[in-house]
């Protein structure tokens, strides 16, 4: 038969039960009852009363024998004392652990004063007797709760723990208690290489928990703590059902998958204490009883929330990758349908006397110039151009947001702009600048959902050594200070600090990418400038950039008069182009002004051209790309046929190494698409007026 392990507190109850039970005994023995009842249902049919008072000592004699055979077959030892700690009964295992019919060891024998004996005997019981003999007398004195300790007993060999369980009988003026021990190595070796398990499941680093078959929760470590943020002693027996998941289905799914299979691994999206969502590599394993029988369920979470949010930043940037080759690709085709535009018009405006046709022109014009410059920002903005330092007016940047606010904003959203009159310049790349303030309008616009107002304001500020608590990167000088505030739900303090870190954000998957308010940084810091945020949670945001102001003088280059356009004076230019309407425009535009005009449309045909007529071609216009041969290519042919030529080479979409190709190559200058008829003059002019170079080529 196999052992049963008993509980101390099952030791305790059934300790006062059996010493109830021998009350009950011997108060029926007075009474002369018919039958003697025990708690637990037995019975013992006892001589009427009435018949001989022989059969007393008889049946005293019995119930005796019932009351020691009880207590002897309770395998813990059991000693009963009186009111004042005295031995007063031992059963069989008592005797038996000490040795002899009345035990071995003065203390245990019956007389003896067993709580004196606790109070001399500290090393019995492991330095604790007189915590014992303390508890044995509360127990007596105020029939309290059982009393209980586990202590070790240290031996040569080996060591053993014995539970000592202390009780009082409610209704007995004889016994004061009832003392039991019971060996509990094998339960205290047990709990402690169980303890020894938890305490290294709790240095893991992966979430680990335990499930019955409903989803209770039976086991919890310091990880899930740390992960989830609840306690072990505030999950254990709640169904993870109820609070680690905000839609459970996917979970369901996975679990009829681990009890069909008894295993099951993939992500799954669980809630913290404070209702954060966490992405999960779960790990789930049916455990099972000696029987083959499922009993409960392991459970190994892993976090990968941050790094699923980077694989997908990632992803973004690629994809923003591959926006910018399509948008280089794009930019090539727009600026090749832009360019006999934005010509088209200027030359028309020469040639209308009509006012209202001119101003019809002026629209053409401005429409394409917009186009132009619409396509270089999504360049930027896509892969990053090549930066054009310039001066640049604030008020015609800040009105160029404007416009693009009215155009893409919600009405809900009011703008206002607030631009001194007698701001000074500052000097970087337009784009750049608005590519700042704008994203900076976007973040004020996404913390007003529901409306509000947005303020862009600019003002010219001296800063002096007063003021360097600004940033611990400013200097001294003359700034131009934009500043941008919204009346939105504004920044709380503990993610102050990390707004400006890359991919850090706020908002949700794919509404952005973290990039925004660091690029914008990196730019502000590379004009030498600096950003402050004022903002309180509740009261709005207020973003100020600081530029150093720009005083340089104008540029001499500017704009010639239009009845001052260069002209030429019957020049040959070869125009080598695939696009018929861009060979069209130029040749149209370069013929009313002066020059000859003779076009390819590729670079084997211009070749060709040029082979017969190099002597009296006195430039070549190429294009960048094209199908049959590149203007590179067409360069180099060019120069190995003539290495005198003067060419300008073409494109609509500017990088740095097209330019360094096409220089590389041998082309005089390099003109981007669109152009101006005005740029297009000056630059030939250019051309044609340059020095040749000596050819020191053997």
């Amino acid at each position: 038969m196999a052992r049963r392990t008993v509980s101390p507190v099952q030791v305790a109850i059934l300790a006062k039960r059996l010493a109830e039970t021998a009350i009950d005994l011997q108060s029926l023995l007075r009474d002369e009852t018919d039958s003697i009842v025990c708690p637990d249902g037995a019975s013992f049919l006892l001589l009427p009363a009435q018949e001989s008072l022989r059969h007393s000592e008889e049946v005293q004699r019995h119930a005796a024998e019932v009351q020691r055979t009880i207590l002897d077959a309770i395998p813990a030892q059991l000693a009963v004392l009186d009111g004042s700690g005295v031995i007063i009964f031992i059963n069989e295992s008592w005797r038996r652990f000490l040795g002899g019919p009345q035990g071995s060891c003065e203390y245990v024998k019956i007389g003896q004063n067993y709580i004196e004996y606790c109070e001399l005997a500290d090393y019995a019981f492991g330095g604790m007797g007189r915590k014992v003999a303390a508890g044995i007398r509360k127990v007596m004195n105020a029939a309290a709760e059982p009393y209980s300790l586990i202590y070790p007993v240290h031996q040569e060999d080996k060591s053993k723990w014995y539970c000592l369980t202390a009780t009082s009988p409610t209704r007995s003026d004889v016994i004061g208690a009832v003392v039991m021990y019971q060996d509990v190595t094998e339960q205290h070796l047990a709990g402690e290489q169980i303890r020894e398990q938890a305490m290294l499941l709790d240095q893991a680093e992966e979430a680990i928990l335990v499930q019955d078959l409903r989803g209770r929760i039976l086991y919890w470590n310091h990880c899930a703590t740390r992960l989830h943020g609840w306690e072990a002693k505030e999950v254990l027996g709640r169904r993870a059902e109820d609070f680690l998941y905000e839609d459970f289905r996917p979970a369901k799914e996975a679990w009829a998958i681990l009890l069909r299979c008894g295993v099951w691994q993939g992500e799954l999206k669980k809630l913290t204490k404070e209702g954060r969502e966490l992405v999960l590599q779960t790990h789930w394993t049916l455990v099972r009883d000696a029987s083959g029988n499922a009993k409960s369920v392991l459970s190994i979470d892993i976090d990968v929330t941050e790094r699923r949010k980077f694989e997908a930043q990632m992803l973004r940037v690629q994809r923003m990758e591959g926006i910018g080759t399509l948008a280089g690709g794009m930019a090539h085709d727009l600026n090749n349908v832009l360019l006999p535009i934005l010509m088209s018009a200027d030359l028309l405006k020469e040639r209308l006397q009509d006012p209202g046709d001119r101003d019809l022109a002026e629209i053409v014009e401005m429409s394409a110039k917009r186009g132009v410059e619409m396509v270089k920002r999504v360049l930027a903005f896509a892969r990053g151009s090549d930066s054009s330092w310039t001066r640049i007016s604030p008020l015609a940047v800040v009105e160029e947001i404007a416009t693009t606010i009215g155009e893409t904003f919600l009405k809900k959203v009011h703008l206002v702009t607030d631009v001194s009159a007698d701001a000074w310049s500052v000097f970087g790349d337009p784009t750049e600048v608005h590519q700042v303030l704008l994203n900076l309008v976007v973040n004020a616009r996404d913390a007003m959902p529901d409306g509000g107002k947005v303020r862009i304001s600019v003002t010219n500020v001296h800063l002096d050594e007063h003021h360097m608590f600004l940033d611990r990167n400013a200097v001294a000088g003359a700034y131009v200070r934009f500043t941008v505030s919204d009346t939105g739900s504004g920044i709380a303090p503990e993610i102050r600090e990390k707004i400006f870190d890359p991919f850090f954000t706020t908002k949700d998957i794919g509404k952005g990418t973290g990039l925004g308010l660091s690029s914008a940084m990196g730019i502000v810091r590379s004009y030498k400038g600096f950003m402050n945020l004022i903002s309180e949670a509740g009261c709005g945001s207020t973003f100020e950039i600081y530029l150093p102001a720009d005083f340089s003088a104008i540029s001499n280059s500017e704009k010639l008069p239009k009845n001052e356009s260069p002209r030429g004076n019957g020049e040959i230019v070869l125009v080598i182009d695939d696009e018929a309407t861009i060979r069209r425009v130029i040749r149209q535009t370069l013929k009313t002004y002066g020059y000859r005009v003779v076009t390819a449309s590729d670079g084997p045909k211009g070749l060709s051209i040029y082979v017969q007529r190099h002597a009296e071609i006195a430039a070549v216009l190429t294009d960048m790309m094209m199908p049959a041969m590149g203007g590179v290519a067409t360069i180099g042919a060019l120069l190995r046929i003539n290495s005198n030529a003067k060419t300008i080479v073409v494109t609509g979409f500017v990088t740095d190494a097209q330019k360094q190709a096409a220089m590389a190559a041998g082309a005089t200058e390099f003109l981007a698409k669109p152009f101006t008829v005005e740029q297009l003059l000056s630059t030939l002019r250019t051309v044609l007026h340059q020095a040749p170079s000596l050819d020191v080529r053997l």
